[in-house]
């Protein structure tokens, strides 16, 4: 079979049809079944829907998918965006959803062991004992005056911690301090003896001035060991490893606690400079992995109006970074994502969503180095202020990425998620996050960097606009506690875990100081002895949450938790700190997973879900549907799925949408027996190869003829292709290793019959277009199978690039053999035909083109057709010759005479014969379908055209009936306007206007920078016969009539005057059109709000007319129109607002 492609415009069928919703028993007769209504919002609209049973047969189903415009959202009643929708049919099985006996932290295991009391985890470190046993060379320096210390706490109450001490050198060689190695350190303590723990002191030089000053400066461990503090008085510290001081160095002193300590002051004497820094809080994080996310309260989020900051430290997982992930979420009542960062999401990117108003959300993104996502402590800032339309994203207090024009709504938030989407369904975080910060306000660059390192002050002018701050720094339990004045609190899910910051890498939550220690330094030469002692450290593991569902008869219900340990085993280390045997500890029990099915609740029952048609929905802005537009698929393959109970699924929350079945009773050319599913997903261009293997199917056995169906579109604009949406690529099916079909996946938009939309819906993308229904490639594969085997190998390819995804659906169809040997089918009259889809080329007035098929086993060489009125009173005849193989289809002309055609606006169009004889199947023979009467016009007008910056893209033309150019306008100038007196020479004939733009964008578009013109028609005596919008993508075709009529009732009947204003609100150009039911003389008058009447025109004698009005310089606000005739006033109001 050859496959056709025709861009975006689909087939429209039996129009007639849908007048219907009786059962009938008879071939031809219909069944009409509602599948969605317009009733239906949220998200994804779903029904279990009734078809008929399988006795019944159908020639054709074809799924007609209606959209219209929400009038509750705002400020787009179509919404704002072009998104991926999706109609489902799902059929049940005979399973039922399983659930396992155990979860452990909310996942599944094949059997999990573990201990009711807690188990640790072992690791090893070296600590020194140094004893000075003789004094070669005496040499000590104090630093300070006892004399007038005061006492300061140095080491606070904290589970672990950190103090850094600042020396600067003047200071040291003006107390005595030597060029040469300093052996230890003395420190004056002011306490009772106190029990340190594990002490690590570690000393650099450096060129700091203070100690919050950035730099990379090498430290020595000098000191590592326990440590008794004695009563008031000199500690020592012998070191094992000396320090050199170069004499003209700042010196860096750490002290590191590792266990918990009692407080400690020390001597200390004030200085100049920010000479100290200590810990703040036992400074822990979160670590987050499977399942674990943190929800924070609704009410948290009811200061945020117009402006917000969401500032965190994050760290993310180099296992699985980059990874399509949620740092956090918040959507409404009406689950629309108001807040999301996805850091990053699979292809590097850093998303930052913010604001909703019912059409969509704001975004801005960019694409991040690794460094700044995984492995590394980043600090990032997201903000957004509603009322400048500014969105900003910090990376360690530098601007990262920012964006304008971003005002949608960030209030209402109800549900929120830190580490996972907002139903806590997906896109996990795998990382650690710390110290989670929300502001009421957009913080500027300066105020990020100042919360980098430690939270507000009271004093802070920023204090007030904070929210909520989470540190973090509980260390164990399932909730996380705010450090702000409102105290809110946040719950864990079954995570995420604690996990302590090394004491050695702390970096935050550092309190600092301008005071020093008086201490000694030891220059002294000993003779010393130095043991390396090995010790092991123990820490407890975090516990699982073990839940149990142990009532089989309703497993998805638990009925215990249990919160207990993982296995461990204990480890012991030689000399050099090396594990050298591994000590097994025995688990205190072992479960296994047994699964068992939920059929005790129907919602349980597992369903075979078949995609059997793909939707991009409209750019919404400024759009309108008006009662609806509709488009047809033709799902007749799916015949085997639409029988009985059907979950049917479509649309989204952007439009109102209503899905109804047309269900043609009769024999189809093959009867379709089974459809398999041979891929459904989305697959990434970078790696499609992999994602994307070959199928081995099983063959229908009772099938002659098989057909594979593709249904593929591309979406993202990854670097350097703009892939997938924007990148032309081709795709290869392959049967048993052989490449059968190739094809270019691109789509052209700009003819697209829903227009003009809000966005760029002119532009050709990869497999689809905004406002249009997805194309399904139908390839038939029956040549290339061999029946005698029970499977065929089948492949899909495509070319790959750096981004982008391909979402594409694959079926394999089987059919019986032929059920007609001669047979041609009328598929669909082209023109005349009134259906929405086929807009751009009705109403119509020259030769019907009609759509057949070869629906039967032979070739088809030639047939006759019959066509014209319904009655048959006016008609006439046509004998088509060519060659059209079994199942293809072509467009065909008719010629006909328009001349006397009356009273009837339906046109018919019947087979009467193929290959000069009667076909096999009469019931798809004669197709009848409504049309629109092409307007009259005079035979003298005026056509003013008015050209853009680019003339050399576009050309008008008027053709009559014969094909003949009675007007042409081309090879034009910039930026001019043509005004054209037309006599046209048959005063009654019928005409074809075409205007062409060779670039598919029109005469007017927002994005190409091509500037504004426009095409009319207007009648010598003044009023506008046609004024055409001029965001028409390739072309305008406009078919008019001369003198004459085709039918009277097509004639526009005006019963009351009428006046419209276009478009409102405006950005200062409007139209205003108004009808009279009888001709008479009419004033027109505008005016402010405050009844200043700024414009007034008077005209004679007119039955309507369309008037240009330029307010650009007019200041924004509501304007009044009024038409005042002799039987009263019409007004309009309307907004001007640019």
């Amino acid at each position: 079979m050859s496959v056709k492609k025709l861009n975006i415009r689909f087939l429209s069928f039996f129009l007639f049809l849908m007048t219907s919703s009786k059962v009938f028993s008879g071939p031809g007769d219909t069944i009409r079944i509602q599948a969605i209504n317009f009733s239906q919002r949220g998200d994804v609209k779903e029904n279990w829907v009734v078809f008929p049973d399988t006795s019944h047969k159908f020639q054709r189903i074809l799924m007609y998918y209606t959209l219209k415009c929400d009038p509750q959202n705002s400020p787009y009643r179509c919404g704002e965006w072009d998104y991926l929708t999706y109609t489902y049919a799902s059929k049940k099985t005979n399973e039922y959803k399983k659930f396992p006996n155990f979860k452990v932290d909310g996942a599944e295991k094949d059997s999990f062991s573990y201990m009711k009391t807690p188990s640790w985890l072992y690791s090893s470190h070296f600590e020194y004992e140094t004893i000075n046993s003789d004094t070669l060379d005496f040499q000590q320096t104090m630093v300070g005056d006892t004399s007038n210390s005061i006492e300061k706490e140095f080491i606070s109450k904290l589970d672990f911690q950190k103090t850094v001490f600042l020396w600067k050198a003047d200071e040291l060689a003006g107390a005595g301090l030597m060029k040469k190695n300093i052996t230890g350190i003395a420190l004056y303590v002011a306490d009772a003896a106190v029990n340190l723990g594990r002490v690590m002191i570690r000393m650099a030089l450096t060129k700091k001035d203070s100690v919050n000053q950035p730099g990379n400066d090498i430290f020595e461990v000098v000191f590592d060991g326990k440590v008794q503090l004695s009563a008031k008085g000199v500690n020592y510290f012998p070191f094992f490893n000396s320090f050199q001081w170069d004499s003209f160095s700042n010196i860096l002193v750490e002290m590191i606690l590792f266990a918990p300590s009692e407080p400690v002051k020390m001597l200390a004497h004030p200085v100049n400079y920010l000479s100290s820094s200590q810990s703040a809080s036992s400074d822990y994080t979160l670590f987050f992995e499977n399942l674990d996310y943190i929800v924070l309260p609704q009410n948290l989020f009811s200061s945020l109006t117009n402006e917000v900051t969401f500032a965190f430290w994050q760290y993310g997982n180099p296992k699985y970074q980059p990874q399509n992930n949620t740092v956090f979420e918040g959507v409404d009542s009406a689950n629309r994502r108001i807040f999301n960062v996805h850091l990053p999401w699979g292809d590097g990117h850093v998303y930052w969503d913010a604001g909703n108003d019912g059409s969509g959300y704001d975004r801005i993104e960019k694409l991040a180095d690794t460094s700044s996502f995984k492995g590394k402590w980043n600090f990032w800032a997201f903000t957004k202020n509603t009322s400048t339309g500014e969105m900003k994203i910090y990376l360690n207090g530098v601007l990262f990425q920012s964006g304008t024009s971003k005002s949608k709504s960030i209030k209402n938030v109800k549900t929120f998620r830190i580490g996972s989407n907002e139903a806590g369904t997906g896109n996990f975080y795998d990382g650690m996050l710390d110290e989670f910060s929300v502001w009421n306000k957009a913080l500027g660059q300066a105020d990020i960097q100042k919360i980098m390192y430690n939270p507000p002050k009271p004093s802070d002018a920023i204090y007030n606009n904070l929210v909520a701050w989470f540190p973090f720094d509980e260390g164990q339990g399932k909730t996380v506690k705010d450090i702000s004045p409102n105290k809110w609190q946040g719950k864990m899910n079954t995570g995420p875990g604690w996990k302590p910051h090394s004491p050695v890498s702390l970096f935050k939550n550092m309190r600092n100081g301008n005071f020093l220690p008086e201490i000694i330094f030891d220059q002294s030469n000993y003779q010393q002895k130095v043991t390396r002692n090995i010790l092991t450290d123990s820490i407890e593991n975090q516990s699982n949450m073990l839940v149990l569902f142990s009532n089989f008869s309703k497993p998805d219900i638990p009925t215990d938790t249990l919160y207990v340990y993982p296995p461990y085993q204990r480890v012991l280390f030689d000399s050099n700190g090396k594990p050298v045997q591994f000590i097994k500890i025995k688990p205190d029990s072992v479960i296994y997973k047994i699964m068992t099915e939920a059929k005790y609740d129907e919602k349980y029952r597992i369903l075979d879900r078949y995609e059997i048609g793909r939707f991009i929905t409209p750019y919404g802005i400024n759009l309108d549907l008006g009662d609806g537009f509709t488009w047809i698929y033709d799902v007749s393959d799916y015949a085997p799925l639409l029988h009985d109970s059907v979950k049917i699924s479509s649309g989204n929350w952007q439009e109102l949408h209503q899905l109804d079945f047309v269900m043609i009773e009769g024999t189809p050319p093959r009867d379709v027996l089974s459809v398999q599913t041979l891929y459904s997903g989305s697959f990434g261009l970078p790696n499609f190869a992999s994602l994307v293997q070959p199928k081995w199917l099983t063959l229908n056995k009772k099938a002659e003829y098989f057909r594979v169906k593709t249904r593929t579109t591309g979406h993202g604009m990854a670097a350097p292709n703009n892939c997938a949406e924007f990148c032309p690529k081709y795709h290869e099916l392959w049967l048993n290793d052989t490449m059968r079909y190739r094809w270019l996946l691109w789509t052209e938009c700009a003819s697209n019959p829903l227009y003009p939309q809000g966005g760029t819906w002119i532009y050709d993308r990869a497999g689809w277009c905004p406002g249009a229904p997805v194309y399904t490639y139908d390839w038939e594969v029956s040549s290339f199978i061999d029946k005698q085997k029970d499977s065929v190998k089948i492949d899909y390819n495509a070319e790959s690039d750096a981004g982008g995804n391909f979402v594409l659906e694959s079926q394999l169809i089987s059919y019986s053999d032929f059920n007609f040997s001669l047979d041609a089918a009328v598929v669909d009259i082209i023109v005349p035909n009134k259906h929405q889809e086929y807009l751009r080329e009705n109403p119509h007035c020259a030769n019907p083109r009609v759509l057949v098929q070869n629906t039967g086993k032979q070739k088809i060489t030639s047939i006759e057709f019959n066509y014209g009125k319904t009655d048959g009173t006016y008609s006439s005849n046509f004998r088509w010759s060519g060659q059209l193989e079994p199942l293809d289809k072509t467009e065909i002309e008719l010629p006909f005479y328009w001349g006397g055609w009356i009273r009837d606006n339906r046109f018919r169009v019947s087979v009467s014969k193929v290959n000069n004889a009667t076909d096999d199947y009469s019931f798809n023979n004669t197709v009848i379908k409504e049309f629109e009467i092409p307007p009259v016009y005079p035979n003298r007008f005026v056509v003013y055209l008015r050209t853009n910056s680019f003339p050399q893209e576009s050309r008008c033309q008027i053709s009559d009936a014969a094909g003949n150019i009675v007007y042409k306008r081309e090879n034009l100038q910039a930026n001019k306007l043509y005004m054209d007196t037309l006599t046209l020479p048959n005063t009654y004939g019928c005409y074809t206007l075409k205007m062409l733009d060779t670039d598919g964008d029109g005469l007017s578009f927002w994005n190409n920078n091509d500037g504004n013109g426009y095409l009319r028609l207007r009648s010598l005596d003044g009023p506008y016969l046609k004024m055409f919008n001029p965001d028409f993508g390739n072309e305008i075709v406009h078919d008019f009539t001369t003198g004459w009529a085709l039918d009277i009732r097509g004639e526009k009947l005006i019963t009351e005057n009428s006046l419209k204003i276009n478009p409102n609100p405006s950005s200062g150009k409007v139209f205003i059109e108004f009808d009279l039911k009888e001709r008479q003389d009419v004033s027109l008058q505008l005016s402010e709000m405050n009844g200043q009447v700024i414009w007034r025109r008077s005209i004679k004698a007119t039955t309507g007319d369309i008037i240009e009005l330029n307010l650009e310089n007019q200041p924004d606000g509501l304007y009044f129109f009024s038409l005042f005739t002799k039987e009263n006033i019409l007004t309009q109001k309307f907004i001007i607002g640019k």
